[in-house]
């Protein structure tokens, strides 16, 4: 029994690991785009 709970911890912990590092992908993407496009308008505003 304990071994099966121990199981699911360690599942869940590489889950949130996963979803963590896409996360921080995912901010970090957008980041950059935010970014690219601040330099595309910058020129454009001014």
């Amino acid at each position: 029994m304990t071994s099966v709970g121990d199981g699911r911890k360690r599942v869940r912990s590489g889950q949130t690991k996963a979803w963590h590092q896409s996360l921080k992908s995912l901010t970090f993407s957008l980041s950059h785009v935010g970014r690219c496009r601040l330099l595309g308008w910058g020129p454009r505003l001014s």
